[in-house]
């Protein structure tokens, strides 16, 4: 795999895939502060998110468990993902282990349209907001 960054570590066009210099998420990506690629740290989350929402509140789990998202489901409004309110991919950047992520703190159950909007506003800060945040240091 090409490598996604020049000499002076930023992204290069065409092989992250994304030209607003956020890169795409590969499976080789990796974390220098973690110990596991980006992919198994994920799966690791996402089964805890699940155990500790079943263990902390069985009753919201149960309603999530009988609404899951389906891909052959047409509306997104009666399905219900689990979201975080910090974002995976940003708790893995900063280094935070799985177990953090899938706090019942940073966990709410809500509809799948409701998640894509959290994403894109998270998205959005992520790649305006955090970048010039930083490069006014």
């Amino acid at each position: 795999m090409k490598e996604a960054r020049n000499k002076k570590g930023q992204f290069v066009k065409g092989v992250s895939g994304n030209l607003k210099g956020r890169p795409k998420l590969l499976k080789s990506y990796k974390n220098t502060k973690q110990s596991l690629s980006y992919k198994q740290w994920r799966n690791k989350m996402d089964i805890l998110s699940k155990q500790i929402l079943k263990k902390e509140n069985p009753d919201l789990y149960k309603l999530y468990k009988n609404n899951i998202y389906a891909p052959h489901k047409k509306s997104t409004d009666s399905c219900l993902s689990i979201d975080h309110i910090l974002p995976a991919r940003f708790c893995y950047d900063m280094g935070m282990p799985p177990i953090a992520c899938a706090n019942i703190y940073n966990l709410r159950v809500v509809s799948m349209k409701k998640n894509y909007e959290y994403k894109a506003k998270w998205t959005k800060i992520m790649n305006n907001g955090l970048k010039n945040f930083i490069n006014s240091k």
